[in-house]
C-alpha cells in the first residue's frame, strides 16, 4: 500500500507542478503583453519583466487550485485509461482507503497555498506596487478598497530625490 500511495503521491504533485507552471507562464506571458504600452515610455523591457516578476508569486496563489484539479483530473484518467485503478480496486483497495491516498498530496498542497498566499504573495505584491509607483514617478495611487484609498507621500529634498516615502490611508 506504501508503493502504491508514494505513486500516486508523486504523479498528482508532477502532475499539479506541471499544469502550474504552464497557466504560470501563461499568465505571466499575458502580464507583459499587458505592460507593452509603458514598455519605452514609462520603463525599460527589464523593468517590465521584473514587474512581472514580483507579480507571479500571486499569479501562483490564485492558479494554484485550477492547477492541483487540473493535475488530479489528469492523474487519475491516467490510472483509469491504463487500467491501473481497476487493479487497485480488485486487490483489495476500497474507495475510502483509496480517497486518503489522495489526501496526502491535497493537504500538502494546502499547506503550500497556505504559506504561499500568507508568507510570499503579499510582500511581493507589495514590492511590485512600490517599484511601479518608482518607475512611473508617480505620487498618488488611489485604489477604492474596503480600506479606503491608499496615497503614497513623497517629500523631496533640494535635489528632487525623494527623501521620505510614506503611505496614508483614507477612510
Amino acid at each position: 500500500m506504501k508503493i502504491v500511495s508514494r505513486m500516486i503521491f508523486a504523479q498528482i504533485m508532477k502532475n499539479s507542478l506541471f499544469v502550474l507552471l504552464t497557466l504560470v507562464a501563461l499568465f505571466a506571458f499575458f502580464d507583459l503583453i499587458g505592460q507593452s504600452g509603458n514598455i519605452g515610455t514609462s520603463y525599460s523591457m527589464g523593468q517590465a519583466f521584473l514587474l512581472t516578476a514580483l507579480i507571479l508569486p500571486t499569479r501562483c496563489y490564485e492558479v494554484l487550485p485550477i492547477a492541483v484539479m487540473l493535475g488530479s483530473i489528469f492523474t487519475l484518467s491516467r490510472l483509469a485509461s491504463t487500467s491501473q485503478f481497476t487493479v487497485l480496486r480488485v486487490s483489495g483497495i476500497g474507495p475510502w482507503r483509496f480517497c486518503g491516498m489522495l489526501l496526502m498530496p491535497g493537504i500538502v498542497l494546502v499547506i503550500c497555498a497556505y504559506l504561499l498566499g500568507n508568507l510570499v504573495a503579499p510582500p511581493a505584491q507589495r514590492l511590485a506596487k512600490e517599484f511601479k509607483l518608482d518607475i512611473s514617478g508617480s505620487a498618488f495611487t488611489g485604489k477604492e478598497l474596503d480600506s479606503g484609498i491608499w496615497v503614497r507621500d513623497v517629500q523631496r529634498n533640494e535635489a528632487g530625490e525623494p527623501k521620505k516615502i510614506s503611505f496614508v490611508n483614507v477612510q
